[in-house]
């Protein structure tokens, strides 16, 4: 009752090699593994203890811990079978969130994503606790591990909605996964959030520039040129990530040669042929500014 499962698990174990082992006893020694999280432990003596009881209600909960246990044990088509049978079989006012979001996990696993995503929305819906955080971070981070960036990005985008106040790596997570699931306008608008929330995060600045560049893909409207200036001001010139920065200058660059801005685009150019100074881009502007050349950058008209 106090919550220390390892401990009662021990007392129990040292209780039983003193008992009768009676069918009691069994089902409260099933029940301490699965709480100490002895999952293999406690599936082997779940389906042992299944066949020989005869009351429902045992029955039903032999059949949840086994599932559960199997969820666990890396048994994820006999947790399938099994919590299928104790869904159907279990009262649903006795059935926890909690019950609801393991079993969401386990078709997560199985890649059965509308099913993992109905489930942990049930388990959520359920779940009285006021901040939720760590259950949305959950799910975000199990569909990002799946590579599933688009569900990702709605569960972080859910956590950040119903949290304001959370960290700041679940606001970039947030953007990151929207820009990889390639939705740039909620990309954008996730970092523009991420910077009037965390103003001191340099991250924010750089990822809103990459979404607003992916957006302005030919650099002729220079959306991305506010937000990647911020950032170069506030990493400085000694950032250790070149390629980072050389991304954020080539995209500076091309923008101020098609603005014909001469005077940015020496800066940038400078900035550039400095940690780069094989780049493709600059050297084609170099050739395309050479007396006589018709060559033009690519990406440019």
């Amino acid at each position: 009752r106090s919550g220390k499962y390892k401990l009662a698990l021990q007392n129990l174990e040292e209780y039983l090699s003193h008992s009768d082992n009676t069918n009691e006893d069994q089902l409260e020694y099933v029940r301490a593994l699965y709480q100490a999280q002895s999952y293999c432990d406690a599936a082997k003596l779940a389906e042992k203890l299944i066949g020989s009881q005869t009351d429902a209600a045992r029955i039903t909960e032999l059949t949840g811990i086994l599932g559960f246990s199997q969820v666990n044990c890396n048994d994820s088509m006999g947790a399938l079978t099994n919590l299928r049978k104790y869904f159907s079989m279990q009262d649903p006012k006795k059935i926890l969130p909690g019950a609801y979001l393991e079993y969401g996990k386990l078709f997560l696993k199985l890649g059965m994503l509308d099913s993992a995503g109905a489930y942990y929305t049930k388990g959520i819906e359920g779940d009285t606790t006021k901040n939720k955080s760590d259950v949305y971070r959950e799910v975000a981070e199990a569909f990002k591990g799946k590579k599933e960036y688009c569900n990702a990005a709605e569960w972080y985008d859910k956590l950040v909605k119903a949290n304001p106040g959370t960290q700041p790596l679940d606001y970039f997570w947030r953007g990151y996964m929207f820009y990889y699931c390639n939705s740039m306008d909620k990309a954008v608008k996730s970092f523009e959030e991420f910077e009037a929330k965390y103003p001191d995060q340099p991250s924010a600045y750089y990822w809103h520039g990459r979404a607003a560049a992916a957006i302005d893909s030919e650099a002729t409207e220079g959306l991305a040129t506010p937000h990647f200036t911020k950032w170069l001001e506030k990493v400085g010139p000694t950032y250790e990530k070149k390629n980072d920065m050389k991304i954020a200058y080539q995209y500076l660059v091309l923008y101020y040669y098609k603005k014909k801005d001469k005077e940015n685009l020496k800066v940038y150019m400078d900035k550039l042929a400095a940690i780069a100074p094989e780049d493709a881009l600059l050297k084609q502007i170099q050739d395309a500014d050479k007396p006589g050349s018709a060559k033009k950058p690519a990406g440019s008209k």
